[in-house]
Order: structure tokens, then sequence, then C-alpha cells
């Protein structure tokens, strides 16, 4: 516990308040109003908003005001424990304990916010470890902390108390949002009975249910019932007119002529008498268009007509079509390509999923994108099409959180804005400077989600350490326990570096400079493993455990770590790298819990050198997802092009088959198979769990597995033979002698029954890369169309230019 205590040390909060540590509410950008009852509350106008915004802020200040007391309060308490001047410390104490209650009172009325049961937290659980950190009984609740704290108040255990503030403050900066919307609840009630009576009044004058309603909304009800009667009118006529082909028969035209008076009558019904039920009006208009259709001389000669003559039905097969059917149950192979009817069997027909392709000559009324909902592996060649048909075409739609490996910076170039007005957060990730100047760029520091004071944070130094470790394939004996070994170091160098007292120190960049020490000198590399094992309670112990590991290796096998270690971090010496690195500009955990966009633009030349950049950065996406208990409403998207070019990554191999449950979903993107096949010893399991994606395919062996995965389909063939005899016969016994001959010839068919590739190898090189062909276990493959957001009309206007093309 005392371990504890000394990392919480470590935590320095500034010492004095800063103006607006909260983010005002503006009348422009309102968030979500609920009332008491959860239910949306959506203000009608600016004032409206403006009552509401002024509320809130009103009580960001107040909250406001209680954080810079408690911030200020554990300033002036680390002072006095500096100074031993405990008399100052209990004033300080005794003036934060009232707020912080204030902070407890206001958690306990949202029972459901996380923010809330982590201030909640501050007065059971949490506290405990602070208090019991420095060898104290465990609390009730903060008010008997303090009187524990005081009672036995030292340099130790003044540690606790002024640890306990900070966590208030850190807390409460995320609670104090919640709090001030709870507490302009009264404004919100006000707002809502306002609009109550504004939609009993509308009521009033749209149904006549008083006098003064019935004339005060005369003049709304004509407009209301013009412009309703008129869009049902005119989607009548549209959908005649469609299902017609634009050339309505008599029958159509027929029907448009009966609906003529009901809807009239319906009209003057809803002005003259609007206190009469709804569907009084409705079946006015629907039944007194049947009637005269059906039952009104002359139209009523029509409708027989059309009842009687113009129906048609379906003829039964003809004998050569029900003889095929029965052949289709032959030995030689049953494969065929999927329909539409298999298509919405597998629900892959207007969900808000993945659109993988277009689907040929879709039904008119269907949208014509074939959907997927889970892992996806494209398999196309360079220049074929990825990003103009797969990439673009969904980050333009899906309303999920999105993380993008974007190579050459034009899916951020063409999609940011329209994920933006999507309502999504989106930051990108340009090291290099790919963008230009006309893009902010934003940073990431994966050591700020490490805390030392959790236990978490072993593994989760572990998984960086992993991730920095490129590997062209997974490890395998003497090499992978030697791999073990280095990145063991690794870790407790990382960990090392998470605990130091200056933060902006806290990053890799520090993590390289350190392994990169000289042997001697004022600051050398053993000083540093001396630091390392003298720091036995720092981080649970692990940054010494890998010091004294190290000593104690033999000195060649030591160097041959250290030689690892340092060529493994070898991309942290490029400055561009470490200064995207130094700080962090969004959180990775609320991918999950709030809509957000974040593009890692990196040219392809520049993966494969800086593969451990790309790793670690995935590799902290998956860590942060898999953490997260929060279920999206859509999964969270990773959009991974040029994927053979990270190497080995377990985490990924084994989210494809494990982590569908995490609101994840993998799309990877490969040139060919090769390139999957020489890094995952388990590649066919890889692919198993993912729809597989083909188009413009020219690698012969990625063709025969596709080919050979189609399967085989019976076919029907016929043959024709023909054969021809000849023969003579003579007599001399007869006088005159004789002679005869004949000659005849047959003609013969049969039909035969054979198996051939759904597509051949060379067939399925010829397809080009506008026919993708998409593989689903359990399922008919498809063969589609690509997509094309240049071009299809559901992207137009979405889209901003593409600096790639001219």
């Amino acid at each position: 516990m005392r371990k504890l205590v000394l990392a919480l040390a470590l935590v320095t909060l500034p010492s004095v308040a800063h103006a607006e540590l909260l983010q005002r509410c503006q009348v422009d950008d309102l968030p979500i109003v609920k009332d008491r009852n959860g239910s949306i509350i959506t203000p009608n106008s600016d004032s409206d908003k403006k009552q509401v915004c002024d509320a809130i802020n009103h009580s960001l200040t107040e909250w406001e005001n209680r954080l810079s007391q408690i911030q200020n309060d554990a300033s002036s308490m680390t002072d006095a424990a500096n100074a031993q001047d405990w008399k100052t410390y209990r004033e300080k104490w005794s003036d934060a304990l009232p707020v912080m209650q204030q902070f407890l009172d206001a958690a306990k009325q949202d029972k459901t916010d996380e923010t809330a049961r982590n201030i909640e937290r501050m007065n059971g659980r949490d506290l405990a470890d602070f208090v019991t950190g420095v060898g104290l009984p465990v609390p009730a609740n903060i008010a008997e902390a303090g009187k524990s704290i005081d009672a036995h108040l030292d340099q130790n255990t003044a540690t606790a108390g002024q640890s306990i503030l900070r966590q208030f403050y850190q807390r409460g900066l995320e609670f104090a949002p919640d709090a001030a919307k709870l507490d302009s609840l009264p404004a919100i009630d006000s707002l809502k009975k306002q609009q109550e009576t504004e939609i009993e009044i509308r009521h009033d004058e749209m149904h006549g249910t008083s006098v003064s309603g019935y004339f005060s909304g005369f003049w709304g009800r004509v407009r209301d019932s013009l412009v309703s009667f008129g869009i049902i009118a005119f989607l009548g006529c549209a959908i005649i007119g469609f299902f017609s082909k634009g050339k309505p028969g008599p029958a159509m035209r027929s029907l448009v002529a009966s609906a003529a008076l009901p809807l009239l009558i319906s009209i003057l019904i809803s002005i003259f008498l609007p206190f009469l039920p709804e569907w009084i009006i409705s079946g006015t208009l629907l039944f007194g268009t049947l009637i005269i259709f059906f039952f009104v001389h002359p139209l009523n000669l029509i409708a027989e007509k059309w009842g009687k003559g113009e129906r048609k039905t379906e003829s039964s097969p003809s004998a050569h079509e029900a003889e095929k059917l029965r052949s289709d149950a032959d030995t030689h192979g049953s494969a065929r390509w999927g329909n539409v009817q298999d298509m919405a069997k597998y629900k892959h027909i207007g969900t808000p999923d993945l659109a993988l392709a277009r689907i040929p000559n879709a039904p008119s009324q269907i949208d014509p994108r074939f959907r997927y909902n889970g892992h996806v592996v494209t398999v196309a060649p360079t220049r074929s099409g990825k990003g103009i048909g797969a990439v673009i075409p969904n980050l333009l739609e899906y309303p999920g959180s999105c993380i993008v490996l974007d190579v050459k910076g034009e899916n951020a170039a063409v999609t940011a804005r329209a994920r933006r007005q999507m309502g999504q957060d989106v930051f990108i990730l340009d090291p290099f400077k790919v963008m230009g100047k006309e893009f902010e760029t934003h940073r990431f520091n994966p050591l700020d989600t490490l805390n030392v004071l959790s236990p978490d944070c072993i593994g989760d130094a572990l998984l960086i350490a992993d991730a920095m470790m490129a590997r062209d394939k997974a490890p395998e004996g003497a090499s992978a326990h030697f791999e073990e070994t280095a990145r063991s170091f690794l870790q407790g160098v990382i960990l090392h570096v998470a605990c130091l007292p200056d933060r902006a120190r806290r990053n890799l960049g520090e993590v390289r400079r350190l392994l990169t020490l000289p042997e001697q000198g004022e600051e050398d590399f053993i000083g540093l493993v001396g630091a390392m094992a003298d720091a036995d309670h720092l981080a649970f112990g692990i940054p010494a455990r890998a010091a004294n590991a190290l000593m104690s290796t033999p000195d060649k096998e030591r160097g041959s770590i250290l030689s690892t270690v340092r060529r493994i971090t070898a991309f942290l010496d490029d400055p561009r790298i470490c200064a995207a690195m130094t700080d962090s500009d969004f959180r990775l955990s609320e991918l999950k819990a709030k809509p957000m966009t974040v593009y890692l633009v990196i040219p392809a030349n520049r993966i494969a050198p800086n593969a451990g950049f790309v790793r670690l950065f995935l590799n902290s996406t998956l860590a942060a997802i898999t953490a997260s208990t929060v279920v999206p409403k859509h999964k969270v998207l990773c959009l991974l092009d040029e994927f053979g070019q990270l190497g080995y990554m377990k985490p990924i191999e084994d989210a494809v088959s494990l982590l569908s449950g995490y609101g994840l979903t993998f799309w990877i993107f490969l040139q060919e198979l090769s390139q999957i096949k020489a890094v995952y010893p388990r590649w066919q399991t890889f692919l198993a769990n993912s729809a597989q994606v083909f188009f413009g395919t020219k690698d012969p062996d990625t063709a025969e597995y596709i080919s050979k995965t189609l399967g085989s389909m019976t076919i029907e063939y016929a043959t024709n033979s023909e054969s021809e005899n000849e023969g003579s016969s003579s007599s001399i016994a007869r006088p005159v002698g004789g002679s005869s001959s004949s000659r005849g010839s047959s003609t013969s068919q049969s039909q035969q029954l054979t198996g051939r590739a759904l597509l051949t190898l060379d067939e399925v090189l010829g397809l080009g890369p506008l026919r993708p062909i998409v593989l689903i276990g359990g399922e008919r493959p498809y063969l589609l169309q690509r997509l094309n957001y240049l071009t299809d009309p559901e992207y137009q206007g979405k889209f901003d230019k593409n600096p790639y093309h001219v």
C-alpha cells in the first residue's frame, strides 16, 4: 500500500484555478436536453434555447467555483504538509469537506451515469484504497476518512488527504456538466410546460374543440389541408406512374378520376368539420374512391375489364424446364450465383451496415447496395478502385465510429467534412504532413492510457511493447523466447517513463532517449538501470524487476537484448513520429461511447519502416475497445489499407475470430492472398470469419483460390452420332444373271450431364475491377458491381474533392 501512496504523490495539479474550467452551453450548439422522465425536450426558438443554456451555464459556474475551491485547497494542503503546518492542513480539509459532500449528494441523484458512479466510489471503494494505502483502517465515508487522517496526521498520512482532493477534482471535471443538467431541470420543466400549452392551443385550432379555436385556426386548417392532401395526391399519381411505367392504362386513369371527388370532400371536412374523428376523413377518401371506381357507371365497366381481362397469370413451367429442375440435384455440383432472394434472406438489403458492392439489375424499390454486418477482407491489386469503390463510399455514410489507416490522405480529404456533418468528432494523425496546412493535425500518446496506480498498467504496457516489435511472422522456438525477454525489458522502461514526475517526459520519445543513452557519462544507461532497480515501489515493481532481470543476464545475451530493443524502437528516431506522440488530443476509450473518426495518415512507403507506430496505434485502439463496457448502436469500424505491410499482429488475428461481440468490425485490404498467407499461419481461419471480396484479380494463385471456393455446377450438353452402312449381292445361277444392293444411314442424339467450375481460373482473371465477387460462409457466392462514389447517386453532394484526381 505504501507503493500506492508514493505513486499518487507523483500526480500534480496547478495551484491556482483557471477561468472557465467547464465548457459553456452555446445556443447554436445546445446539448441534448432531457426532462425528469428521460424524455428529450427540443427547444423551438432561440429564446427557449437561451433559457435552457442560461440555466445550465449558471449551474456550471457554481460547479466551477466548487472545483476551483477543491483545487486550491489541495494545493494549500500540499504546501502545508511540506511545511508540516498541520493546523492549516486541517483548516483546508475542513473547507473542502462540505464541497466534496455536495458532489456526493449530487451524484446520488443520477445513478445511471458513469461519471456519477465515479464520484460515489470516492465515498466507498476508491476512498478506502487511498486511506488503507497509508496504513489507516477502512473508513465508512468521506467524513470518517478525514477524522482518521486527522487523528494520525503526519507526512505519510497527509498524502492520502491530498490525493482524495485531487481525485475529487479530476472526477468532478467529468461529472460537473451532467450535474449542471440536473440543476437545470426546473428551467426544463418550465419549458416543457410551455411547449405543452402551445401544443394544446395548436390542437384546439386544428380540431376546433372550442369556439375560439375553431375560428382562430380556420386559415391554418385551410393551409394544412391543402398541403397534406396535395402531398397525398402527388404521391398517389407518382406511384401509379411508376408501376405503369409512365403510361397508365384505362384502369389507372379511372382510379385517378375516382379519387377526385372523395379528395375534395375530405378537404372540406378537414376545414369545416375538424372536430370529426380522423378515421372518418380517411375512410371518406379511401372507401369513397373504391365505391366510385367499382360501382359508378361508366367507371365500373373499366374496373370490370381491369379485373377480368387485364390480369395475367403465371404459366406453368414447360416440360424442358421441369426436366432441368429435376437434374439440378445431380452429383456433378450445384454451385450457382446468389440472387436477390438470397440477399434478402441473409439481410444484405436495406440495412445500415457496410456497403460491399452494388446489386446488378436490382428492383427499383430497394436500395441497390449489398450490405454486410461483420469483418471483411478485400483482396484487390493497386489501382483497382479500393478507395473509390469501398473505403470512401462507406466513410460517407457509415454511422458508427471509424478508425482509418489512410495511406495517401485521400480518405480524410474526401470524407472528413461528411463525417463532421454526421455529428462525429474528427481527428487526423498526420506525422508526415501529407495533408498539408489546410487540415488540422492531432496527436496521440499511447502512454496516456497507462494508469500506474492500477494493476492494469502491467498488461497495457506489455501491449505497447508488443506492438512496437514488428514481425514478418509469428515467432517460434528460440526466437520466441528471445523476443519475450526483450519485450519484458521494454515493458519495464515504458512503465519507468510513465512514472516520471515531469509529465512532458512521459512519452515514447523519452523511452527511446533512455534506451540509447551512452554506457558512461553524466547521464548513462547503467544509471538508468540502477534507478529502475531502486524504484521497486513504482508501477507494482515491474520496472525494478525488468532492470534486475537484465543485470542478471550473461553479458553476451544482455548485449543481444539491448540490441533488439534499440532496433525495434529505431522508428522513434524520426522527430515527426515523436512529435505526433507527445500528447493526446482525443481518447480512444470514447470510441464506443460517442461517434468519432480518427484518420491515421501515413504514406505507403513509410508504413513498413514505421510499422511499429501503426501497430502501436492499432493495439491501443483494440485495448481501449475491449476494455469499454459500452454497447454502441453501431460497431466501431476499423479500415486497414495495406494491411500486408504491418507484419504479424496477434491481437488482430485474435480479434477477428474472438471479438465480434465487443462492438468492433475490421475491414482489411490486401493486394493478393499471398500477403496474408506468408504472415498468418491461421490465414484460412482469418478468412473464414470474414466476408471475402475480390475484384480486379491479377494473381493466378488468388484466382485459383477463388475458382475452387466457388465450386462446380452441373451443365447439360448434347452429343450427336451418325452411322452409315452399304451392302450388295449378285447371282450367276440365272441365265441372264442378276444383282442387288442396299444403303442406309442413322443419326442419334443424346443429352449428357457434366460438371464445370462456376468460374474457371482464366474467367476470374478476366472479370476486371468492376465486377467484385463476394464470398460469405454458408451462403451462395455473389457476383456484383463495384461501387463508385463519384457516379452513384447515393453519394452525390456528400464528398469533397479528391486531391489525387484531376
